[in-house]
């Protein structure tokens, strides 16, 4: 029996069509689509200590959101394994990935709505950092979002955040911006007037009343007089700056694909252009031999149209007769 050689396999590789090297780009997005695919599959049965494919997948994926993004759908994986509880990943595991949920393009209504469930089915045993922190991220990405009209009817789960101290202050924020008039209720005044005699005036509830009491006035009846500072914090700015920094560089990405686009559609009309003048020239101009041939080989027609006229000399006319016929013809 024959061995297969290196030599023979080399040969035979050769033979192969090779495939073009992939951008970095591209190769980023490989790692990033496996590594969400693996953590993915992960389940309670997977030793999770000192698993080097889970650790690389991890990293791949963060390194591929940070730099290009992520797309709804591989957003809403990530959020799939950050709260799923069919595996063991560590908590501060599942913090570096929220922190990685980079949008590449507008963020679906749908991702936030999972969050808000994720931190809603927790409510008895209460909201971790975790939670805290993913909804400091919704606050990120909220100008980011494709809609708020599906969020906005979540406004009461929202509101029910409040009791939590860690949430407090994100879930007055997220209430703020969410607002409108048939939001202000009578309870939910209440219930805010309650918390700042617990716990004191807090900037950002006395920001929710205010906003309250923009709309009506007549239900927030204390008098808010806070001053000037800021009902809420400017924090994960960071956070912020990376995802308006990925999302320049995709506009600045779908920019130059335009214009690329354009100068291929401007050549192609050129050359369009360019073809149907050749043929419509080919079709004008005439064979310029065979028309001065033509013209040779006609006949002189004028000769039969205006045939010679006989002029007669004067002198000879010697008769009255011979006057009256030539009379045209005398010279």
């Amino acid at each position: 029996m024959s061995t297969f050689t290196r030599a023979q396999a080399s040969a035979e590789n050769s033979l192969l069509p090779h495939e073009p090297p992939r951008s970095p780009a591209e190769q980023r997005l490989t790692l990033l689509q496996d590594g969400l695919n693996l953590l993915s599959n992960l389940d309670n049965t997977t030793n999770l200590r000192g698993n080097v494919k889970v650790s690389l997948a991890v990293e791949n994926v963060v390194q591929g959101a940070m730099s290009d993004g992520l797309s709804p759908d591989q957003m809403i994986t990530l959020l799939v394994v950050i709260g799923s509880r069919k595996h063991k990943l560590a908590q501060n595991v599942r913090s570096k990935l929220v922190k990685c949920l980079i949008p590449s393009s507008k963020v679906p209504q749908s991702a936030v709505i999972k969050v808000i469930y994720m931190i809603t089915a927790n409510a008895v045993t209460g909201p971790t950092n975790l939670h805290s922190l993913l909804l400091r991220w919704v606050l990120v990405v909220f100008d980011h979002l494709d809609g708020y009209e599906k969020i906005h009817n979540l406004y009461g789960l929202i509101f029910m955040f409040i009791d939590s101290a860690r949430l407090l202050p994100y879930a007055c924020q997220l209430l703020f911006l969410l607002t409108r008039k048939e939001d202000v209720a009578l309870f939910r005044v209440q219930k805010l007037l309650e918390l700042v005699q617990k716990l004191g005036p807090e900037p950002c509830i006395m920001g929710l009343l205010m906003m309250y009491k923009v709309y009506c006035p007549h239900l927030v009846t204390i008098r808010l007089t806070y001053g000037t500072k800021a009902f809420f914090k400017n924090q994960d700015v960071v956070w912020r700056e990376t995802i308006q920094a990925v999302a320049s560089e995709r506009r600045q990405e779908e920019i130059q694909q335009e214009v690329v686009e354009d100068v291929k559609r401007a050549r192609q009309r050129r050359q369009t252009a360019q073809r149907r003048m050749v043929k419509r020239q080919k079709l004008m101009l005439p064979d310029v031999h065979a028309a001065m041939q033509e013209l040779e080989d006609e006949p002189d027609l004028t000769e039969n149209f205006h045939p010679a006229k006989h002029r007669v000399p004067y002198v000879q006319i010697d008769t009255f007769t011979s006057f009256l016929k030539n009379f045209d013809n005398i010279e």
